[in-house]
């Protein structure tokens, strides 16, 4: 759903948002956690055949990057928070400090099991590693190369490295990242299974509650996310960023200072911001290795 559906990454001012971004990773740069389409090979080595423009080279093992994230509407209106976020997550991306990888797990002729996973930078390079707390589940209906309407998931978004989040969530259900709940995804795959296109999160919310204690560290320019140094556990600033540090700011108040949220969602009967967005995604060779420790 290189180099794994929110400062930099979530909002005006470089707000990070990334289950969702992303020091102490030391490996090689495997052609994964490159965001290159690799003449169509794949993990499983069937990516090339065609299926007849029915994608029947769909098959479990295949491996994507998010090459696009887009933030299309939130609280179902144009938001100010677009204008910066959108460049933003594309340099993020870019730069590997924005990574979602998508796995195919099970292939039928109606259905397509993925699993989404998000990737850490690794402190001082553009390699990535993975960080599977991250990882949820995905259930399409299938037509051939359509991947119809989900069933509802979750996404998380992580931007930065394993040390060095640029979203501080410590009491989160999945830590350090920027929760999507109720989550619709679509997309199409392309005749030769190495691209994954025209994807949108038809559906999907910010929980009012989860934004409330979700930080983000506003690196700008060309900071990256080992300026907003480590999260403190014993750090009281009585703003929603306890157990952060004096770099982060509440996610939900900077949300509302690009303009005033309606919360026209709900999540488990409480008020969330709704939200959509579009992405896209390159195959790659397979994925990065874990992260040490997680």
């Amino acid at each position: 759903m290189g180099g794994s559906m929110l400062a930099r990454t979530f909002g005006l001012a470089g707000i990070a948002l990334v289950a969702v971004g992303l020091s102490g990773c030391e490996m090689s740069d495997p052609p994964a956690t490159r965001n290159t389409l690799n003449d169509g090979a794949s993990a499983t080595g069937d990516a090339t055949s065609s299926g007849s423009g029915e994608c029947g080279c769909l098959k479990p093992g295949l491996w994507f990057r998010f090459d696009k994230l887009t933030l299309d509407t939130v609280d179902l209106v144009k938001h100010n928070v677009q204008l910066a976020l959108n460049p933003l997550w594309k340099k993020d991306i870019e730069t590997y400090e924005l990574n979602f990888y998508a796995h195919v797990k099970a292939v039928s002729a109606s259905e397509v099991t993925i699993e989404i996973v998000n990737g850490a930078r690794v402190a001082g390079t553009t390699d990535v590693c993975l960080l599977p707390y991250t990882k949820i589940k995905v259930v399409n209906p299938r037509a051939g190369c359509t991947l119809d309407k989900s069933a509802l998931t979750a996404m998380n978004v992580y931007a930065g490295t394993p040390a060095n989040p640029k979203n501080c969530a410590p009491k989160n259900e999945v830590k350090h990242s920027i929760p999507l709940r109720g989550a619709v995804l679509e997309a199409l795959i392309n005749a030769d299974c190495t691209r994954m296109e025209q994807g949108i999160v038809s559906a999907g919310h910010l929980p009012k509650a989860a934004l409330e204690i979700t930080c983000t560290c506003l690196a700008t320019g060309n900071q990256t996310s080992e300026t907003c140094g480590v999260p403190e556990s014993g750090y009281v600033d009585g703003k929603g960023c306890d157990g952060c540090n004096s770099k982060f700011q509440n996610l939900n108040t900077l949300l509302n200072n690009f303009g005033a949220l309606d919360y026209k969602c709900k999540e488990a009967g409480q008020p969330a911001a709704c939200l959509t967005a579009s992405f896209s995604g390159g195959i790659v060779a397979g994925p990065p290795p874990v992260c040490p420790g997680f």
